[in-house]
């Protein structure tokens, strides 16, 4: 199935996320914590939708001549420090 389709002027997309825990203690904990894996997908989804709306808006103004400032910017990431500690290697070596 094709996840794009065009509904006029618009696209609509459909999202399957299918999750498999490879980890043994995660195999064996899985029943337990679905409920906070399912939590977790869908405050994930709604800030991801949140995200995509806004970068369509900024798109549209831009391509109205509206210009940048009609849109808010993206919010940054929600763990920033976790990225950045995983991608700047002085801050690896001191934890």
């Amino acid at each position: 199935m094709d996840p794009f389709t065009t509904d006029g002027p618009e696209i609509v997309i459909s999202y399957d996320w299918r999750v498999s825990a490879t980890k043994p203690l995660l195999r064996r904990l899985s029943w337990l914590l679905k409920p906070v894996f399912s939590a977790n997908h869908r405050w994930a989804m709604a800030r991801g939708e949140e995200s995509l709306r806004m970068e369509l808006r900024r798109r549209r103004a831009l391509g109205q001549g509206r210009g940048q400032g009609s849109v808010p910017p993206p919010p940054p990431p929600t763990f920033r420090w976790l990225l950045r500690q995983r991608h700047d290697p002085s801050l690896k070596a001191h934890t």
